[in-house]
């Protein structure tokens, strides 16, 4: 009882301070009235976060609004334009991320996502640059063609498993591109805990689930106490979180160790501190850096890329008109002999397109992860308080007037799907995945278990990262040619190790 009348004493005294100190300033954003003491933390969604910032947006006709939340300011930015100035333009004071609680305790607050802008952060970005930039994602694309015609085999031998099948396929590639590991299934024993492990990450970055980030002191509560929600979640994803970081990255190490190493990511990393940092006391320091960016590749590119290419299936069933004029663009270029490769995506600007639209369409990360200010600032006449969580949402449309895409609209729409910086990698794996699947495939909604036609709905759940509430089932070869295309992939691909690559 104590320490909780020190803590309100606290927060009391800091509002204080607070309200003389923006007395000197410039207004704050609108947005809804606060409590005492605890602010805004009761209004915080924890579930379809989108839906309520875009109706906050609307009801204070503000693209900026205002929260107060326990010891934390807190801004939602609700355009393009206001997400630009502050993220890419102001980066240096806006890209620091949330001091998060509950990721300090599950020890996964330096994966990049959501690290704080430091040495660690700018040493994980320099391995993603190397690594996923424009000029290396060249030596990915026969990966991503193989197993985006082994998507072609087992969705069409299980459509009903369609979730499964989508997810296992980017699982494969960036297991593989990362660590050397074959997939066989997706009852491989590291895809169930990484799947795990990044369903932890995106509940825990949701501003307002934890009320352990705006009153540390709850860390100290056993996590039995009823109400301590906060404790059990650490408790139950914290060791899965480790288990991934390590597991993997262990694995490849031994196979350096012993010569029997894949080529991958991490075997590479592994192999230039073997070189530049063996036995120094910076070696550790480099290890653990190389493995926290090598889990972030799984983290960060799996969920997202999952949940485009099952609004992607989504769109085509709902809009069979776009899928016509896609077959006809891929019967034009690519014909009916083969499937299409890396070569053709220049040459289906249709297909190009429909990514961005769907991109468009439902974001898979719709408010973005929080940033936070390193210093006071003002925009558009507002005061924006140093350290305040600045969580972007976009619920733009970005279309020409004629309604077809241009340059400045397609950089947007990468930039709120992607983040602030291109992910070529992503965007290579998801177009060749189209690109096979339309080119071979009829999209339709399919039957479910019952055999009635399933209800498909332009509606999206999830926390960090949403995900379509239903996707197709119906997938059948456009013609004889695509069968035989199909069946050829059935009798040959399956047979090759894709350990080959």
């Amino acid at each position: 009882m104590d320490v909780l009348i020190i803590a309100v004493l606290a927060i009391l005294v800091v509002g204080v301070l607070l309200k003389s100190h923006r007395s000197r300033n410039p207004p704050l954003p609108p947005g809804p009235k606060p409590w005492p003491i605890i602010g805004n933390v009761l209004d915080m969604p924890t579930e379809r976060p989108w839906d309520t910032y875009s109706e906050w947006c609307r009801q204070y006709k503000s693209d900026i609004l205002y929260l107060r939340l326990p010891m934390q300011h807190a801004i939602i930015l609700g355009t393009f334009k206001a997400a630009t100035e502050l993220f890419d333009k102001r980066s240096h004071t806006y890209s620091d991320r949330l001091n998060n609680v509950v990721l300090q305790l599950m020890r996964i607050d330096d994966i990049l996502v959501v690290a704080r802008y430091n040495a660690v952060w700018k040493a994980q970005r320099r391995i993603f640059h190397q690594y996923f930039g424009q000029s290396t994602v060249e030596q990915y694309r026969e990966i991503q063609l193989h197993h985006a015609r082994l998507f072609l085999t087992w969705v069409h031998e299980t459509p009903a498993d369609v979730r499964q099948h989508v997810r296992r396929w980017i699982t494969s590639i960036i297991v593989l591109v990362t660590y050397g590991k074959t997939i066989t299934g997706m009852n491989d024993e590291y895809v169930a805990t990484a799947q795990k492990a990044v369903e932890g990450v995106s509940v825990a970055s949701v501003p307002g689930v934890h009320w352990l980030n705006y009153f540390p002191l709850i860390r100290y509560i056993p996590s039995w106490v009823p109400g301590n929600a906060s404790m059990k979640f650490v408790k139950e994803y914290g060791p899965i979180e480790i288990q991934v970081k390590d597991m993997p990255y262990n694995e490849a190490k031994a196979g350096v160790e012993n010569g029997t190493a894949v080529p991958s990511i991490a075997s590479a990393l592994i192999e230039e501190i073997k070189t530049k940092y063996a036995d120094t006391e910076e070696e550790p320091t480099q290890e653990n850096i190389a493995k926290t960016a090598t889990s972030t590749v799984y983290g960060a590119g799996t969920d997202t890329t999952t949940s485009s290419a099952e609004f992607f299936l989504l769109a085509m069933a709902m809009y069979p008109e776009v899928q016509r004029k896609a077959h006809a663009e891929l019967d034009r270029v690519v014909g009916s002999t083969r499937l299409p490769d890396s070569d053709d995506l220049p040459q289906l600007p249709y297909l190009r397109a429909i990514f961005l639209e769907v991109l468009r369409w439902f974001p898979v990360t719709p408010f973005g992860v929080p940033h936070v200010n390193t210093a006071e600032d003002t925009y558009e006449g507002y005061h924006i308080p140093k350290d305040t969580l600045i969580i972007p949402f976009i619920p733009e449309r970005y279309l020409d007037k004629n309604g077809e895409i241009n340059k400045q609209a397609e950089e947007q729409v990468l930039a709120i799907s992607f983040g602030f910086g291109r992910r070529y990698f992503a965007e290579e794996a998801l177009s060749m995945y189209m690109a096979t699947t339309l080119h071979a495939l009829n999209i339709t909604a399919g039957k479910d278990d019952d055999g009635h036609p399933v209800e498909l709905r332009a509606e999206m759940g999830g926390a960090l990262v949403s995900t379509p509430i239903t996707v197709p089932r119906g997938f059948e070869p456009r013609s004889k040619a695509a069968m035989t295309l199909i069946s050829d992939l059935q009798a040959g691909l399956e047979l090759e190790s894709a350990s080959a690559f």
